[in-house]
Parts: structure tokens; sequence; C-alpha cells
């Protein structure tokens, strides 16, 4: 059985609630809670990933549509797009479905993409991305520095947030040289108009 979980994203200066990430975890009888991953790999290999994703994608929708009926404010939630998912052909198309039927502001929902990922495709990815940034969602390229990015690509994609990779988190306060890195993302990300997010501050 799959749960989701919704992690907050703070923003520290203002201590107000910035978003949540959408976290997929798997129950898996006499085991508990499993890691993504443990099974996501899985999952991409043999291409269950697709529907999952999917599905995902809508109950996060209509979770925050339910808050909105309940009175709270609403707030952005971030899903991850896996590599195969990203690829898929039928990949607008679906979001497009979840967003008109579950009546979500598209501005609600951003995608994380890895930059791995995303550097696998080059002109295929950057449509893609359009395609999505045309429908009003947001995009944001997750961990950040642990692949290789093409400068040449990354100024053109329609991002709207990098997210530092948690490992170079949790080192820069004992490694300078980490440190150095982490300076240098936030450099970049908002010299190219890039809102910067840090992970693993928690």
């Amino acid at each position: 059985q799959f749960e989701l979980f919704y992690q907050p994203i703070i923003d520290i200066a203002t201590r107000r609630l910035h978003g949540m990430e959408v976290l997929l975890r798997w129950r898996r009888p006499g085991h508990g809670l499993v890691l993504p991953d443990r099974f996501i790999p899985i999952m991409e290999e043999n291409g269950l990933i697709v529907p999952v994703g999917e599905w995902v994608m809508r109950q996060a929708c209509e979770q925050s549509m339910a808050w909105q009926r309940q009175g709270l404010q609403p707030v952005p939630l971030a899903v991850n797009l896996s590599p195969r998912q990203f690829m898929h052909k039928g990949l607008v198309a679906a979001i497009g479905a979840v967003v008109r039927e579950t009546g979500i502001n598209p501005a609600l929902l951003e995608f994380e993409i890895t930059e791995t990922a995303l550097m696998q495709h080059g002109e295929h990815t950057l449509e893609i991305l359009r395609q999505i940034n045309g429908m009003g969602l947001r995009l944001s390229i997750d961990d950040f520095g642990t692949g290789y990015s093409s400068l040449a690509y990354l100024k053109q994609f329609p991002v709207d947030y990098l997210k530092i990779d948690q490992s170079f988190v949790r080192e820069m306060l004992a490694e300078p040289k980490v440190a150095a890195i982490v300076r240098s993302v936030l450099a970049l990300g908002h010299s190219l108009g890039f809102k910067v997010i840090a992970e693993g501050v928690e």
C-alpha cells in the first residue's frame, strides 16, 4: 500500500510555510514504511512508475483541494517526476487531465526533476519543460550539484527553483570546500533568476 506524506518547506527568514514536498512511501506488510530509494528503481525498470506517478499527482491535488475546502490557506505542493515518467509521451496530457479534473490552481503545483534526468535528452527535455511551464505550473531542478549541468541548457530551462542536494547542506559547516560549492550554487541560481532551496536542513 502506497501512502503520501507532506514535508513542509519553510522560509527561515520569515518562518512562514513556503510549500510542501509530496513524499511517497510504501507500507510493506511486516516491514513498515519503505523509503523510495528501495522501490522507485524497481518501478522505473518495470514501468510501474508511470501509473504510480500519476496517482501521486492526482492524490496530491485532491488533498490540496480538500484542505482549501476546509478553509486552510493553499500552499504549493512539490511532486517528484522520475526520469522515466518525465520522458513518457503521455506526461503532459496526464498533467493537464489531473489539473482540469481536480480543479487545482496550476500555480499550486510544482514538479521536481533531477539534474541528471534533465540533461539526458537535450532539446526534447527543453520542449517538455516549456509545455509544462506553459500550463502555469512551476518547475524545479532537484538534487542540484550531484549531476552534470550544461550551462548552455540551464540558462534556457523555464525553471523556477534550484534545490541544493542535502549531501552538500549537511557537510557545508564542517567542510570549507563544500561550503564553497553551496555558495557557488546560490550565486549561480540567483544570477539566472532562480530561487534556491536548501534540502536537508532539518
